[in-house]
């Protein structure tokens, strides 16, 4: 079915969902990876895995909004028949409740994959009294910027007690207030973007290491730019009055900052350091390890009687397994190298 607008509610759906499926796979591969090399998760670990939990919450939410508004908006041209008025009441409320949701869900998915970065930045900056200061400004400048939004984006209905109120919340004056709101939420936003990507650099371009792995570190501190060019069209579409759009590049704003956020946990993969070189090693034993052991297990499991020379045999393999999983080197205890990006 088609909209007025002339965009199919099914190619909206598939669109936001295509790039929720690519955010899921790396966040549960950024997830694995930093199990095996590390032993244990951290903050920066949380945060990105946070925001891929928001923005499955906000996706379903979507999936569930979009055809209501898809069918108001039929009602309302005269394309499908008025349902009765207690499933009209029903229909609105459902579509309020979710524009109530939607922008909260949308707002805390994209500073917790912002906050994913500063906490990876926090093991780069350790050791550096400057640097710490600088950091715990800019988590106290991220988070205000986050308040400031959430402020006005529930004020446009008034009082609090407004905000469970349909009429209130899309009266002429709400409406306004929320067109006005619109570019200081985006000038709050960049600016948070800016912040975390200019935060590590200057220290950065002060480590003794080649120009070139500089570039790249730097190339991975700069992926925000993707975001923020999402943000400016997600402002020229919501400023061109075309919903169905706008939705399409609210998920996809979202979608592209957790994929950014999964991003330097993989920068090992691409880089010819000597850390990165070492990681991709225990890597690959770490990944050799676990397939054995799931061999291992499957092929005892297929024996449920065993032989005296069988269960002397298993004993071994055991014991041989245990030697071996004791001599994967582990993380030194000083999170900084772990956390070297290239």
């Amino acid at each position: 079915m088609n909209d007025q607008f002339g965009v199919s509610q099914a190619g909206l759906l598939a669109s936001i969902w295509v790039l929720t499926a690519v955010a899921t796979c790396l966040t549960i591969a950024r997830t694995l990876v930093r199990h095996l090399l590390l032993r244990r998760l951290y903050w920066d670990d949380a945060f990105q895995f946070i925001a891929w939990l928001l923005l499955l919450g906000q996706n379903i939410a979507y999936t569930h909004y979009i055809p209501a508004n898809y069918k108001l908006s039929a009602i309302e041209a005269g394309t499908e028949p008025k349902p009765s008025d207690a499933q009209y009441s029903a229909l609105v409320a459902s579509i309020f409740t979710a524009e109530l949701v939607l922008p909260l869900l949308f707002w805390t998915c994209l500073f917790c994959a912002k906050f994913s970065f500063l906490w990876l930045y926090r093991h780069i900056l350790r050791g550096s009294g400057a640097g710490m200061k600088i950091w715990w400004a800019a988590n106290i400048a991220v988070l205000a910027t986050y308040g400031i939004i959430l402020i006005g984006l529930f004020a446009e209905c008034g009082p609090a007690r407004n905000l469970t109120n349909p009429e209130s919340c899309t009266s002429p004056s709400s409406v306004t207030i929320d067109y006005k709101f619109l570019p200081m939420q985006f000038s709050f936003n960049v600016f948070s973007d800016l912040l975390v990507m200019a935060l590590p650099v200057p220290l950065l371009w002060r480590l003794h290491m080649p120009t070139r792995q500089k570039l790249a570190v730097t190339a991975v501190f700069s992926l925000a730019w993707v975001t923020i060019a999402m943000e400016i069209l997600r402002l020229v579409e919501t400023e061109n009055a075309l919903p169905e759009v706008t939705w399409l590049y609210t998920s996809l704003e979202t979608e592209v900052a957790v994929i950014i956020a999964s991003l330097p946990a993989f920068s090992f993969l691409v880089s010819d350091s000597d850390g990165s070189r070492e990681r991709r090693s225990r890597l690959r034993r770490a990944l050799s390890l676990h397939s054995g052991n799931s061999k291992t297990r499957l092929r005892l499991a297929s024996r449920p009687e065993e032989t005296n020379h069988t269960a002397s045999s298993r004993t071994t393999e055991e014991s041989f397994e245990g030697r071996y999983t004791s001599s994967i080197p582990l993380p030194p205890l000083a999170p900084s190298k772990e956390y070297d990006v290239v």
